[in-house]
């Protein structure tokens, strides 16, 4: 059974930003966003690179389809082609610093989605009831929810969620994430930035592609549930049904015929329909393809390559472009050839010198900063200190201090001291953190604090016998005491010398729970 894609694509800016950064391109074979960033540091320029460069992956209705791993190949070629792109923009203008974008991709070959992703746009499926997302963002806050210190709702409202750890942005480290998608007929798929998705919950997701068979209407409902949620940024949507194909009807000879002539004359360019314009490079957009967002208005500046003196790793296209025998006098001269078109030939990944090289460089990079993060955890796990743990003491392995949110330590061994049963400097220092350079060290300060807490505790449960249980002749609670009482003026056995001043301490030093004689255990018992 062969299928087919029917789809329908929309981008627009939203109810917030003054510029859409966003870009489509939709066809029966391929399915592409991005959403750029950057602002003035042309996000807008960066999502129409990767729309240019991808489109032409897109090899038409009438080309031999590729399949399988090929697909995947084919499309990581053609990311590679825009990252190596958006670099000589970057180098050629360095106003353009700082422009990325993300980028979701699927290739259809009738049976199975060849899928790339970079970044935190979204490609979901939905079959029947379910809803699957197909991507991985590639997010800080996902990387969180990875190692189970946020949960996906807690993720949906942090403060950092935009923060993103990988994309398309001219940058070495841009190796999209790849997947083989087996479809059938009945299937739905959602491409989306984050306009939507970053707004709008998996399960409104699936109610509102499981809420009608027509695409329009169920692209209506996702725009208005983005509108809803404040329209914060660009929306970019790209909706697709996989049905069954209809068996192409038998071929006409007369028809054919009329097709070659009508194609010998040019193509019609039906009255009203707007063109996108499209950069020189890129060619026109197949019959059967859409282009939406920015990618409809920007166009791609061609710039020479960044290493002049360095022979380009796309040598073995130009070859294959050059004529193979000295032009003959008499023949015309052989067509020019598009340097640019070229450069950014679509084709499989890369194994030139250039590659090679960065990525030896990376390697290197990363072998010298993981030995000294690794090192430098190492070294922390050895580390200990005394700390609060909700209304405990405990003891704590790691660093007492945070990096962008992250704790360095982690709860080792939660005491049975109560940090209300410490004296008030006692229990200041213990939430100020006291170090230990070991856990024989740390155990020593707590069973100090633990002998400075059973005190307190003695001597609050004395007071509060007393008062229970006063002495014999003791005056009401708030009433003087009796004349003769021992121990008043009028006692003529009490001591006639002046009490002994206590002693004093510095009250601007802290408390040391590990010499318990230089504080008072009797103060805030």
């Amino acid at each position: 059974m062969t299928l087919q894609l029917r789809y329908a694509a929309h981008s627009e800016i939203g109810l917030v930003r003054k510029n859409n950064q966003d870009s489509g391109y939709a066809s029966p074979r391929l399915l592409v966003i991005a959403d750029g960033m950057g602002g003035a540091a042309a996000g807008d320029l960066a999502s129409a690179v990767a729309v240019q460069q991808l489109r032409r992956a897109d090899r038409g209705p009438d080309a031999e389809p590729v399949h399988g791993e090929d697909m995947l190949e084919l499309l990581a070629g053609a990311l590679h082609n825009a990252n190596e792109k958006i670099a000589d923009l970057v180098a050629d203008d360095h106003l353009l610093e700082g422009m990325g974008t993300t980028v979701s991709a699927a290739m259809f070959d009738g049976s199975q989605l060849g899928v790339v992703h970079i970044g935190d746009s979204r490609a979901y499926l939905q079959r029947d009831d379910e809803i699957i997302r197909l991507t991985h963002d590639h997010s800080w806050v996902q990387s969180l929810v990875d190692d189970g210190k946020l949960t996906a709702e807690e993720a949906a409202y942090h403060p950092h969620r935009s923060l993103l750890l990988k994309v398309l942005n001219g940058q070495p480290q841009a190796d999209p994430d790849t997947a083989l998608v087996d479809v059938q007929a009945g299937d739905r798929l959602l491409l989306c930035s984050d306009g939507l998705c970053g707004l709008v919950e998996d399960a409104e997701l699936l109610a509102a592609l499981t809420g009608s068979a027509d695409l329009q209407d169920v692209l209506d409902v996702l725009i208005d549930a983005a509108h809803r949620e404040g329209g914060l940024d660009n929306i970019t949507i790209i909706l697709a049904d996989v049905e069954e194909a209809e068996p192409l009807p038998p071929a006409d000879p007369d028809a054919t015929v009329a097709r070659t002539t009508a194609e010998a004359d040019g193509p019609e360019d039906p009255a009203g329909a707007e063109q996108p314009p499209t950069s020189p490079a890129a060619g026109p957009p197949a019959d059967d393809a859409r282009i939406v967002g920015a990618a409809t208005a920007r166009t791609v500046p061609v710039v020479p390559p960044r290493d002049e003196g360095e022979p380009t790793i796309r040598r073995d296209r130009a070859e294959l472009t050059a004529p193979a025998d000295p032009v003959d006098p008499v023949d015309p001269p052989a067509a020019e050839v598009d340097e640019e078109q070229i450069r950014y030939a679509p084709r499989l990944r890369p194994r030139g010198r250039g590659v090679l090289r960065a990525f030896l460089v990376f390697v290197l990079i990363g072998a010298l900063l993981g030995g000294g993060l690794g090192a430098g955890y190492a070294w922390s796990r050895t580390q200990y200190f005394v700390g609060p743990a909700y209304e405990n003491v405990a003891i704590h392995r790691g660093l007492a201090q945070n990096v962008l949110g992250i704790s360095l330590s982690n709860v080792h061994e939660i005491q049975e001291i109560r940090l209300a049963d410490l004296p008030r400097d006692y229990r200041n220092r213990v939430i100020r953190t006291i170090p230990a350079h070991s856990i024989d060290e740390a155990r020593t300060t707590v069973t100090e604090l633990k002998s400075v807490a059973d005190r307190c505790i003695a001597q609050r449960k004395a007071r509060e016998e007393a008062l229970r249980n006063p002495p014999p002749g003791s005056p009401e609670p708030g009433q003087p005491a009796e004349p003769g009482t021992p121990g008043t003026p009028s006692d003529p056995t009490a001591s006639t010398q002046p009490p002994a001043p206590p002693e004093t301490t510095d009250p601007t030093q802290p408390a040391n729970p590990t010499n318990p004689a230089t504080v008072d255990p009797n103060e805030d018992c």
